[in-house]
Order: C-alpha cells, then sequence, then structure tokens
C-alpha cells in the first residue's frame, strides 16, 4: 500500500507541474482566453417617433403646415422624411389637445443627438372671438 500511495502522490505532483506548464505557456504565448464577462451589443440604429401634442390656450384654431423635420448630432444634419412620404403635414396644433399626432417616423444611427428642427411653412392662428 504504500507503494500506491507514493505512486498517486507522484501522478498529482505531476498533473500540477504539467497544467502548470501549459498555463503558463498559454498566458507567454499571447493566446487571449474566452471572457467570462458578457459583451453589451452595441446600437448601430434606432427608431425616432416626433409626436406633437398641445395645452390649452385662448385660441380657437392654430394650423400649422411643417415642410420638414431633421435631427442634428454631433457631425451632421439628418433629414427625416414626413409621416406617408408626403410633402408637408398640416394639423390644427389645439385639435392636438390630451392626443398626438405622428409627424414622422425613421430609423437613425446612433448616437448623440443635440437639436431637432422642424421647418414650419405656414401658420394661422384664430382666436376665440374669431378675429
Amino acid at each position: 500500500m504504500p507503494n500506491g500511495s507514493k505512486r498517486i502522490a507522484l501522478y498529482a505532483v505531476a498533473g500540477k507541474l504539467i497544467s502548470a506548464t501549459i498555463i503558463g505557456g498559454l498566458l507567454l504565448s499571447g493566446v487571449q482566453l474566452p471572457s467570462t464577462v458578457p459583451s453589451i451589443p452595441q446600437a448601430h440604429a434606432g427608431t425616432l417617433i416626433v409626436l406633437l401634442t398641445d395645452a390649452p390656450v385662448d385660441l380657437q384654431h392654430l394650423n400649422l403646415t411643417i415642410d420638414s423635420f431633421s435631427v442634428l448630432n454631433e457631425s451632421d444634419e439628418i433629414d427625416l422624411p414626413l409621416n406617408g412620404g408626403a410633402n408637408e403635414a398640416s394639423f390644427d396644433l389645439l385639435a392636438l389637445q390630451n392626443i398626438t399626432e405622428t409627424i414622422s417616423t425613421a430609423q437613425i444611427p446612433a448616437g448623440n443627438y443635440t437639436k431637432m428642427r422642424m421647418g414650419i411653412k405656414d401658420a394661422n392662428a384664430t382666436f376665440s372671438n374669431g378675429s
């Protein structure tokens, strides 16, 4: 039995030396081992939906016609299509109390956007007294 336990101890030491040699060789060779930290996927594009609404005011109508909409990121301005591919969108802003009107829905690149620009082609207001 003493001969058997010496043999087991010898195999254990040999196994540890072999595994240490393999691990050391991998580290010195520069091989990248897989990470256990899950990677976070990076977005390449997102959907921007532009909605308008309004609060009550002492007007009967506030009619707007929008002919362009764009967003500005750190490097350039991106023109967005109006809903349905129309050239312009007309609506009474006061009719949008507690409801929303979709102006544009578009896929845009991921990034930091600092400005939204809406081109108003026409605007007119009708006061409560009809003027």
